[in-house]
């Protein structure tokens, strides 16, 4: 981590250690202090992803058309899908954009494609193990 972020990290803990005083002191042992944090910390990176992702699905849903990972077609976008995952921290929400090839009769995210907003392997499983990429796949909850 270089120092320009360490630096607003240690800002923004300090902010919550004065918000959270109360909590913290009532903390009685090591282990209850440290599990305070980590579910502090763990609330933080599911907000932080669940940012992201939604950040990272708006850029793909301004695309009126997206070209179907199998055929090629250009394919128009459907109604989106509200997602929530567990990843390695807690739940990430986000709703992603859906296109559907009337050819190959499926529906994608744009994050299937090599060099979609999410990179390959982030959108379509299916793909994603028939290319023998990814393995560690986020659940769905």
């Amino acid at each position: 981590m270089d120092g320009r972020l360490k630096a607003k990290v240690k800002a923004l803990t300090r902010e919550l250690a004065r918000e959270e005083q109360a909590r913290l002191h009532a903390a009685g042992t090591m282990v209850e202090l440290e599990e305070l944090a980590c579910e502090i910390g763990d609330e933080f990176t599911s907000q932080l992803m669940s940012l992201e992702m939604a950040n990272r699905c708006d850029e793909a849903a301004e695309a009126v058309t997206c070209e179907c990972p199998d055929c090629g077609n250009c394919c128009g976008q459907g109604d989106g899908k509200s997602r929530r995952l567990a990843g390695l921290r807690g739940e990430v929400k986000y709703h992603e954009p859906v296109f559907h090839c009337p050819a190959c009769r499926r529906s994608f995210f744009p994050g299937s494609r090599p060099g979609g907003p999410l990179g390959p392997g982030d959108g379509d499983a299916e793909v994603v193990a028939e290319n023998g990429l990814g393995g560690g796949q986020p659940k769905q909850l």
